[in-house]
């Protein structure tokens, strides 16, 4: 899985089914095009003893009042902070803290596109555990891969809530 992860690959080359699937969708609903890729995800997970930890650990990281650290998910699960960091590496394609650092952004750009939240930047990157404005910025251009003044809401595909429910059976 982990050689997907930043490389452009056809949808069609990697799996027609579900490139079909999404050839015959209204692309101008997002809301349409969500479910569906979540339906299409759910018919290829395979449930075993890894994705249930996965799932678990995913709650824990994803927890909003207090997410839990790698760390408190190793020594919770009996595994080594290695182990937990190559079992999502092999079923996921992304390393936890990987997980975390996006989990963390996606929470922060809600609280962006939110109206409601007309704050600071610098304020809302403490709020959402980032030292400062400038180790926020970075996060952002390392996974999103452009500056947060071109965060744009209107482009904003993921739904405001139920990110990753694929995840969570």
């Amino acid at each position: 899985m982990d050689e997907l992860v930043d490389n452009i690959v056809s949808l069609d080359t990697f799996n027609p089914f579900f490139n079909q699937r999404l050839t015959d969708l209204n692309l101008a609903d997002d809301r349409s095009v969500i479910q569906a890729v979540y339906k299409i995800l759910d018919t290829c997970l395979h449930v075993d003893a890894d994705t249930h930890f996965i799932q678990w650990a995913y709650k824990k990281l994803s927890a909003s009042a207090s997410p839990a650290s790698i760390a408190d998910i190793a020594s919770a699960s009996g595994y080594s902070q290695r182990r937990v960091e190559q079992k999502f590496k092999m079923l996921i394609g992304l390393t936890a803290k990987e997980i975390q650092s996006i989990l963390q952004l996606r929470k922060l750009i809600d609280d962006l596109s939110n109206p409601v939240y007309n704050r600071h930047l610098g304020a809302l990157a403490l709020q959402h555990g980032y030292y400062d404005q400038s180790h926020f910025i970075r996060s952002y251009q390392r996974i999103i891969k452009e500056s947060p003044s071109q965060f744009n809401a209107n482009e904003y595909l993921l739904p405001f809530s139920g990110h990753f429910d694929f995840l969570q059976l």
